[in-house]
């Protein structure tokens, strides 16, 4: 019984100084950890969220989150209403009247809005602001816009536009 305590000390220890580690280490290169969902993973795979210091394009963020976070890291997609709830209460801690890159994009050969980094179709919950998204263009791109303490919604704007944006880190669970 001793062995096995002793054992699964090892493996939070080694867990803490990992994920401490990589959020120290992303932060040196422009980015900020700011959280982990689901918060409390059983056997699920968990991500890692990260938000740049610096705005630039869309192009860009989405080539420095792969960079930087390597082969499992990929600009933001939401794909759940449970993970965006816990992004925007998240944003609340990191100013209002930002706006951030996602991963969504519109894709004129299907004629839809879908996430670049999974290429998944967006579901019907988007909390879109009014009058988005725009008529679709194949430079337009989803970014969230955080109004307010409570309040965010998500926008669509050209590519070459400079505004920060969210990384996200897919770690493989214990399944």
């Amino acid at each position: 019984m001793v062995k096995i305590s002793v054992a699964l000390l090892q493996v939070v220890l080694a867990t803490v100084v990992l994920v401490n580690g990589e959020s120290k280490e992303s932060e040196g290169k422009g980015l900020v950890y700011i959280g982990s969902y689901p918060p409390k993973p059983q056997n699920y795979d968990i991500n890692k969220y990260f938000i740049s210091n610096n705005p630039t394009t869309w192009t860009t963020a989405d080539e420095d989150c792969k960079n930087i976070l390597g082969p499992n890291g990929a600009l933001l997609s939401i794909d759940s209403i449970a993970e965006w709830e816990f992004l925007r209460v998240a944003l609340e801690s990191y100013g209002f009247g930002t706006t951030y890159w996602t991963s969504g994009l519109y894709d004129p050969t299907t004629s839809v809005w879908r996430w670049a980094s999974n290429q998944q179709v967006i579901p019907p919950y988007p909390p879109w602001g009014p009058g988005f998204p725009h008529s679709p263009l194949t430079t337009h791109r989803i970014l969230i816009y955080h109004t307010s303490r409570y309040d965010a919604f998500w926008r669509t704007i050209i590519d070459s536009q400079l505004h920060r944006y969210i990384c996200k880190m897919r770690t493989p669970g214990i399944c």
